[in-house]
């Protein structure tokens, strides 16, 4: 008996360990399905108590689900019209400027230049490029834009349409679930999960929205305080790049600095704006995000870094954001069915033991 579990775990593991393999090249080159699906996924456990509320109100569900996703869609029209064009035109402007000063600094006696000096030789380099090349690139900017857009458009589209339905099935499902159960045992744990499950994904997706949110109005003050342009850009891009750990708020913080001393020419006050925010982000990431999760919910740093670099890898800076949610969703759904025990097995001992044991409790 023990033999024929053993032999049992061992062809689990080793198709899990085939599938881990595989996972990477099937989701890169199936990405134009995986990625809306995945998005929705998201999008549904965050739009899920809005839903609930408007429902609370007496709003029929297909209604609520609608007006749900129709406030997520006007969200995401907003952000893009005043938070992704301006950071188009500042990431389009980052060649320049890195071309620009290598030259300077490749010149002999550079390293005496004031900072001033470069700052409007950097000024007067970006009008000249911006008024030749404007010419150049409006016909082959046009043209991507018709290439680009409907694919874009249609992947946005899919995802919002897969939200909807999930929205709109997820009491149905959640009832079918308890519903086809064997035992009573076994109902009752459906149902004791699915309702932790859903509880505790949109716990965290809200509190770290409501987090990043505020983090965002925080940096839009200190960016119209210290005087940079467009400020809803920079809160902007704060409350987005806050949802990939570490590396987004370095990537932030990097353009904030090159901006700042541009902007400034002087190096100390050039580089306030980067100093004030890796203050903000020091408090935010250590006391108050801490604090408000609890420690049942935290993530190792490890494992965000590399769930990070492997949806980047995969799936762009789409999936670079979805990284963090996705993970949290995985690991409380394995909080609920019991983890493997990979380690205890090549020692010896039952593939699912104490975990599944935990997970039932």
């Amino acid at each position: 008996m023990v033999l024929s579990q053993r032999r049992s775990s061992a062809i689990i593991l080793l198709l899990s360990c085939g599938l881990l393999l595989a996972l990477p090249f099937v989701l890169s080159a199936g990405q134009d399905f995986f990625l809306p699906v995945a998005a929705a996924v998201v999008i549904t456990i965050i739009l899920a108590p809005v839903a609930n509320a408007l429902q609370k109100l007496r709003i029929p569900n297909i209604i609520a689900s609608f007006i749900a996703i129709l406030l997520f869609a006007g969200l995401l029209t907003l952000a893009i019209f005043m938070i992704f064009q301006p950071a188009l035109d500042l990431f389009e402007q980052l060649p320049i400027i890195t071309n620009f000063v290598t030259g300077k600094l490749a010149e002999p006696g550079s390293l005496a230049l004031p900072l001033s000096t470069i700052s409007a030789g950097l000024s007067d380099a970006l009008r000249s490029s911006a008024e030749k090349e404007v010419m150049d690139q409006t016909s082959s900017m046009f043209q991507a834009v018709a290439f680009a857009t409907p694919f874009v458009i249609g992947q946005i589209l899919l995802a919002l349409l897969i939200s909807y339905l999930m929205l709109v099935s997820r009491v149905k499902f959640h009832e079918s679930l308890i519903r086809d159960r064997v035992t009573i045992s076994a109902t009752r744990k459906a149902g004791l999960a699915v309702r932790e499950i859903s509880r505790s994904v949109s716990h965290y997706l809200g509190t770290v929205i409501v987090i990043n949110f505020c983090v965002g109005l925080v940096v839009t003050l200190g960016a119209w305080l210290f005087g940079l342009e467009s400020p809803l850009m920079w809160g902007g891009l704060a409350a987005i790049l806050n949802f990939i750990p570490y590396v987004g708020p370095l990537v932030l913080a990097v353009l904030l600095g090159i901006t700042g001393v541009l902007d400034e020419g002087a190096l100390v006050a050039g580089l306030l704006p980067a100093v004030a925010y890796l203050g903000l982000q020091t408090i935010e990431a250590n006391l108050i995000t801490p604090a408000v999760l609890g420690e049942r919910l935290s993530i190792n740093p490890v494992i965000i870094i590399i769930a990070v670099s492997f949806f980047s890898w995969i799936w762009g800076l789409v999936g670079a954001l979805l990284s963090v949610p996705l993970v949290v969703i995985f690991r409380i759904l394995l909080n609920h069915t019991g983890t493997p025990n990979i380690i205890g097995y090549l020692l010896g001992e039952p593939l699912f033991g104490s975990s599944m044991r935990r997970a039932e409790k």
